[in-house]
């Protein structure tokens, strides 16, 4: 389950980050929401968050090529403490939400392992009782006190004033002008094991706003209110799509349902196109463009519902490929109310 650095991605990640950030500071770089509301975070912004939670961190026990273990939903605060490991020279080792006590005990008894990031009462609770070498461990959540939920337990609050930043803060960070920036989408938890160093890579090589659902359990409504251009999913996300989705589809013997049914099945008259279109906005989908599956550890098929919803989909079998084929953007022009309203903001 180890993690290994490499100087194409860890060392160096700090130097893309700020790259990434000083050339255009004002832009969305993280759309989340926060009780409800839709939040645009600023790359100057994300920057100098990112550089406070790198110094808790190291002040906590770090050390470059170090590794942390991470488990739960990927939130907006998972990612950027995500983002604080690598920036601060660490690795991220993912735990399934579904670790046993055993694969628990291992993560927590090897010696490369420096900290652990939980989510979760219950979950801090479980690595709490199997901490024998007493690492520190991080509580990825806010308490109605602010305050952990037990002794030896850091918040998340806490931890961004423990140590002295690097201060790689751009100053005032002014709102970019008004051109509007696709949005990649990503649900997911750490059940997928690269699944926050893909989308981290992503992010700093593309300089584009990532999109991620408050919770996941709510992923499907985000998803509608925010209508990204491009999704970055493990198969397993996308299977678990297409069976929820294909459980509200109307019953095949209705007159909807053979509707439904004819669209899926490639026809070509107006009536199924135009509901294969009103499908793809039901489903936050009418303006993706393409989706990126990637597939490690021998993963298998890609879900055939996103194909027949005429979506392209594209299979990505190594964590760095060395070129992809981007699917030409769709043939609409669609007006960007949040992300554009954000960036003349």
């Amino acid at each position: 389950m180890n993690r290994r650095l490499t100087d194409t991605d860890d060392k160096l990640f700090a130097d893309r980050l700020i790259a990434t950030a000083r050339r255009d500071p004002g832009a969305p770089a993280l759309l989340h929401k926060k009780r409800g509301v839709w939040i645009v975070r600023r790359w100057g912004h994300v920057l100098d968050e990112i550089d406070r939670l790198a110094a808790g961190l190291k002040s906590l026990g770090l050390s470059p090529g170090g590794q942390v273990a991470v488990d739960g939903e990927i939130t907006a605060q998972l990612f950027l403490v995500a983002a604080a490991i690598r920036a601060a020279g660490g690795a991220i080792l993912s735990v399934p939400l579904s670790a046993s006590a055993a694969e628990l005990d291992r993560v927590l008894d090897d010696p490369s392992v420096d900290l652990v990031i939980g989510q979760g009462r219950d979950t801090v609770a479980r690595w709490s009782e199997h901490n024998r070498r007493r690492i520190p461990i991080v509580f990825d959540h806010t308490t109605p006190d602010s305050r952990p939920p037990a002794d030896g337990i850091v918040t998340l609050a806490n931890l961004r004033t423990l140590g002295e930043p690097a201060r790689w803060s751009i100053g005032k960070v002014v709102p970019a002008s008004g051109r509007s920036l696709p949005v990649t989408w990503f649900e997911e938890s750490t059940d997928w094991f690269d699944g926050l160093d893909i989308l981290l890579d992503h992010w700093v090589a593309s300089g584009e706003p990532v999109g991620l659902p408050e919770l996941l359990a709510a992923a499907s409504r985000d998803r509608l209110e925010l209508a990204p251009e491009s999704w970055i999913a493990s198969p397993a996300r996308l299977e678990f799509n297409e069976r929820a989705i294909r459980e509200r589809l109307p019953e095949r013997n209705s007159l909807a349902g053979r509707l439904v049914d004819g669209a899926l099945r490639g026809g070509r008259a107006p009536w199924f196109s135009l509901t294969r279109y009103r499908l793809r906005n039901r489903l936050g989908l009418g303006r993706l463009a393409y989706i990126d599956v990637h597939l490690g550890h021998g993963a298998g098929r890609t879900p055939a519902l996103f194909h027949q919803l005429d979506i392209a989909t594209f299979l990505v079998g190594q964590r760095f490929p060395s070129e992809r084929i981007v699917a030409p953007p769709p043939e609409k022009s669609y007006p960007r109310p949040l992300v554009a309203a954000a960036a003349a903001r």
